[in-house]
């Protein structure tokens, strides 16, 4: 699904539980937000929800749809949505070049670990 098709979806990436703080949150008001959390951590993610409603009061959604639909193997890799757009995008042979607009530290990563251009990619980021 990339986001090219849902151009008004805006995806944002936490990193981890962590990474969605109640001092980031701010940026979020006033929009419908829906967690997608990775499989296994969906407890915790209830809990950081509830955390960020009781703050912000926000309309916050956890989606099922990787418990739902994840396998056995994939629990047990603790796979994120991320994943499985990874493994969709290059089932349909979507391998983007390497683009030298990026900043030294993005492209560093992006040498270490390939699958970040195809994320960038397939989800129409930009670096910001």
């Amino acid at each position: 699904m990339p986001a090219s098709e849902y151009p008004i979806i805006l995806w944002l990436a936490a990193g981890n539980l962590n990474g969605l703080s109640i001092e980031k949150c701010p940026v979020l008001k006033g929009r419908d937000i829906m967690i997608f959390p990775d499989l296994g951590a969906s407890e915790k993610w209830s809990l950081k929800v509830s955390e960020l409603q009781k703050k912000h009061n926000y309309k916050v959604t956890i989606s099922t749809l990787l418990e739902d639909e994840g396998t056995n193997s994939d629990r047990a890799n603790g796979l994120d949505i991320a994943d499985y757009i990874i493994s969709e995008l290059k089932s349909k042979k979507t391998f983007p070049e390497m683009q030298s607009y990026f900043s030294p530290a993005l492209q560093y990563k992006i040498e270490r670990n390939k699958e970040l251009l195809v994320l960038i990619s397939g989800l129409d980021l930009e670096e910001v």
